[in-house]
């Protein structure tokens, strides 16, 4: 999809690709990649393919519900489904757990 010999410009809808990650149940090592579905991209991925760029778009259409517009995945000339990269982008979910509240016993220490 990508060749090393052509110029790259990456859109990233944070917001978007967060959610579609958390959809897939995995989080996104950021370090390593970032993408976008909204709809709203279309006419600069439009405009883009009438200057001869080549466009790839990077989303998921395996979650419920899809995050890609689907007028923007058949306008790319590419779609790469965002599950399929979990492996090279991908971290497991983290826990968040919650610490118990301190009491006021155990603020003041024992002194009995």
């Amino acid at each position: 999809m990508f060749y090393r010999d052509e110029r790259l410009a990456l859109f990233i809808d944070g917001s978007n690709l967060y959610a579609a990650a958390k959809s897939l149940g995995f989080d996104i090592d950021y370090k390593l990649l970032l993408f976008s579905g909204d709809g709203d991209f279309k006419p600069l991925v439009a405009a883009l393919q009438r200057k001869g760029v080549r466009v790839s778009v990077v989303s998921t259409i395996r979650s419920q519900p899809p995050m890609i517009a689907d007028e923007l995945r058949r306008q790319a000339d590419n779609f790469i489904e965002l599950d399929e990269l979990k492996e090279v982008v991908g971290r497991p979910p983290r826990e968040f757990t919650e610490r118990p509240p301190i009491s006021a016993d155990e603020d003041e220490g024992d002194e009995d």
